[in-house]
């Protein structure tokens, strides 16, 4: 099939030039394949029907069921390598992998749900570390107790929620990365 286009306006003009250069394409007509099959495939994308992420609407949607599922031995093989892997029973494992693909939230492991623990109680401590020293500041009235409490204080407990938010979030990360969940 062939296919003519006029660009008449000298700004188009320049745009495709630009494009084309600083395209991996070596001619005009594979790049204008390219543009062509880009755009078919956007419209194809239109017409997929988009899923929200699922969440339980009542207590029943909790109850577990068994179903019987039939996948080939290679992907049973990885399966269950990366189920070992994570200390896991392989249903425990495929289970989780399902659930967390389709309602995008993380899924912890023992150990990850450990390490949040103490991130969390860490972060416990430096706010009770923070409400002790507004205390100290609010109820000093000579200023020596207030020089005692200085910047580099502050600075140490700031430092400290940024570990435990860090930490936090490469547990959640590996989560997401368990279940390959983007």
């Amino acid at each position: 099939m062939i296919l003519k286009t006029e660009l008449k306006d000298e700004k188009e003009i320049e745009r495709f030039e630009r494009a084309l250069t600083s395209s991996r394409f070596g001619s005009r007509s594979a790049f204008l394949q390219h543009i062509i099959s880009v755009y078919l495939l956007r419209s194809e994308e239109k017409r997929k029907p988009k899923f929200s992420d699922v969440s339980p609407q009542n207590d029943d949607d909790l109850e577990v069921t068994k179903k019987t599922i039939y996948v080939s031995n290679f992907l049973v093989k990885e399966a269950v390598k990366r189920a070992d892997h994570y200390g896991m029973k392989f249903t425990v494992w495929v289970r989780n992998l399902i659930a967390a693909n389709l309602t995008h939230q993380p899924i912890m492991t023992e150990q990850q749900i450990v390490e949040l623990r103490a991130a969390n109680r860490e972060l416990a401590s430096i706010g009770r570390n923070l409400n002790q020293i507004a205390k100290a500041m609010n109820q000093a009235v000579d200023l020596k107790v207030r020089d005692r409490v200085n910047y580099d204080h502050i600075v140490e407990l700031q430092a400290g929620i940024e570990k435990q938010k860090k930490a936090i979030y490469k547990i959640v990360s590996e989560s997401n990365s368990v279940w390959q969940v983007k």
